[in-house]
């Protein structure tokens, strides 16, 4: 990553904070309505820029919302091993698997 841009890490938590303000406003909206989720856990093995830009586009296209991510780190490398991409949509709005 060229100097003076934050690392990947730092960028994915601020995505995941934007998106978790969306939500929470947009229920505050209509809080009458119970909405229930469903979720969908991606994992991938290699983890690189490239590699969870293409799982992100390929299931946003698909109708899944952004969750989250989490990270399995080995001890002996600051890099990690992989990545759990999580995603949510409401549970009666079935579309692609």
């Amino acid at each position: 990553m060229p100097p003076g841009y934050p690392p990947l890490y730092v960028v994915l938590f601020w995505i995941t904070m934007l998106c978790a303000r969306d939500r929470f406003f947009q229920r505050q909206d209509r809080p009458e309505e119970i909405v229930m989720l469903e979720y969908k856990v991606v994992e991938v093995s290699t983890v690189s820029e490239d590699i969870l830009e293409e799982v992100l586009n390929e299931w946003t296209a698909k109708g899944w919302r952004y969750d989250g991510m989490q990270f399995a780190m080995r001890e002996s490398s600051r890099r990690p091993s992989m990545a759990f991409v999580l995603f949510t949509r409401d549970a009666d709005n079935k579309g692609d698997e």
